[in-house]
């Protein structure tokens, strides 16, 4: 397979204002590398400001680096952000043509894929309302079908699709398939290392600018999420509001346990809001970041749990029917309606089954009684 993208010893850099008379260079991409196959499906993973957004936007050619070379060689779409070509005081049909004339396309090509658009977007009813009227999810909707639509040879996705609801996600990862079976060049932003492990042929580690990893989907989502889980559980990417905060999450043991012993979760918290009731949950995840279970005390018993002005909650469950491999806690403590996070840390703790992992196994050991 040719390459379709080349860069070469890229660096780009911000300057931030830090004052009226100050300022602040931050490095973005450092001296980077990079070599994309026509027809791959390629996702890029990493932390917050590792730099991915700003790859896939010289790579679009909407920035510019400070230094180095860049062959792309394809039309290339970018669905980069909300409402990027769209222009909020224009109708939803006037901006699918005014996309379309972006993109280098005709008016009488956009009239003739106009009904095809629409229909994927679902948004027959809405064409005459205003951009800035559409809440984000219907942004994406006609955003990603205007994309799709302008014959890309390089599609390039930086993580909106979340915004949408679970249906369309479904959809346009079908999409996306179709694309990449005609031989379309995909670049996908996205944290869902679920998604990343199942569609991609190759995966790429940013860390503060910097190729970290480059390979197998598995083996890089398994470096990453180790990545996170390394550091300390009051520093891991956490998100809430903080009125209750999780000060300390610790799993009994050293961490590798055999097949059918109990893990022993505990997690220590400060009401700093005085909420009185509250729901506590964790979720397990494998190597690969799939979920596997996400517990809370709200479904397993029934009930609320009454909140102190600082505590301790414990959680234990056995490994009898998880295969050997890593595995990874994500804990959260959320209010009464189990939506609004007070505190959620991501990838908090990790533990291990020691044996032989197979990935053709799955995680889950299921006791299948077999006739013959």
């Amino acid at each position: 397979m040719k390459n379709i993208i080349s860069l070469h010893d890229i660096s780009l850099s911000y300057i931030i204002r830090t004052g009226m008379f100050s300022s602040r260079e931050i490095s973005v991409l450092n001296n980077l590398d990079l070599d994309i196959e026509e027809g791959s499906m390629v996702s890029i993973i990493g932390f917050n400001g590792a730099g991915k957004t700003s790859l896939l936007s010289i790579i679009a050619g909407i920035l510019p680096p400070d230094s180095g070379s860049v062959s792309v060689k394809g039309r290339t779409v970018p669905f980069l952000g909300l409402g990027i070509g769209f222009n909020p005081e224009l109708t939803a049909e006037e901006n699918i043509y005014l996309y379309g004339a972006i993109m280098g396309l005709s008016r009488r090509r956009i009239k003739s894929l106009y009904n095809s658009i629409v229909s994927f977007a679902e948004m027959e009813e809405f064409m005459d309302l205003k951009i800035k009227e559409f809440s984000s999810g219907m942004y994406v909707r006609l955003g990603f079908s205007v994309a799709i639509h302008t014959s890309p040879e390089i599609l390039i996705i930086d993580e909106v699709l979340a915004v949408g609801d679970f249906a369309f996600q479904r959809k346009c990862l079908n999409k996306i398939m179709e694309l990449k079976r005609n031989n379309v060049t995909i670049l996908f932003v996205s944290h869902d290392m679920g998604l990343v492990s199942r569609f991609s042929d190759r995966v790429i580690l940013l860390d503060r600018g910097i190729v970290k990893g480059d390979g197998e989907p598995k083996d890089i989502v398994e470096e990453f999420i180790q990545m996170k889980s390394d550091m300390p559980g009051i520093n891991a990417n956490r998100r809430g509001s903080q009125e209750v905060r999780i000060e300390s999450i610790s799993i009994e043991g050293d961490s590798v346990f055999n097949k059918g012993d109990t893990v022993n979760l505990q997690i220590e918290y400060d009401n700093r809001a005085h909420i009185d009731k509250a729901i506590m949950g964790f979720s397990l995840y494998n190597n690969r970041g799939f979920l596997i279970a996400g517990p809370n005390t709200y479904d397993n018993t029934g009930q609320l749990i009454g909140l102190k002005q600082s505590g301790i909650i414990k959680a234990s469950f056995d490994t009898a029917m998880l295969n050997p491999g890593n595995y990874f806690i994500t804990v959260g403590i959320y209010d009464r309606s189990n939506r609004f996070a007070f505190d959620h840390i991501d990838y908090a703790e990790s533990f291990r089954i020691e044996g032989i992992a197979h990935d053709y196994l799955g995680s889950i050991d299921l006791n299948v009684q077999w006739e013959i």
